[in-house]
């Protein structure tokens, strides 16, 4: 079976980074692949008036579905 620190080095080659930064108006969302660190992030724009969590999940299930 797995050792904890191998589980850890497993599951870390294969993720993503999700920054988040209020601007005015809205949210910025910066999505990174930690896979390929020469590739630049993709941004995405939330207003204020969108419901933050749903647009979150929206974007990141785009992201998954764009790697397959």
């Amino acid at each position: 079976s797995m050792g904890m620190l191998d589980e850890i080095t497993h599951l870390s080659g294969r993720g993503m980074s999700v920054r988040i930064v209020p601007a005015n108006g809205g949210i910025i969302i910066g999505i990174k692949d930690e896979n390929d660190p020469s590739r630049s992030s993709d941004l995405y724009v939330i207003s204020g008036d969108q419901d933050l969590g749903a647009e979150i999940g929206k974007i990141i299930t785009m992201y998954y579905l764009k790697k397959e």
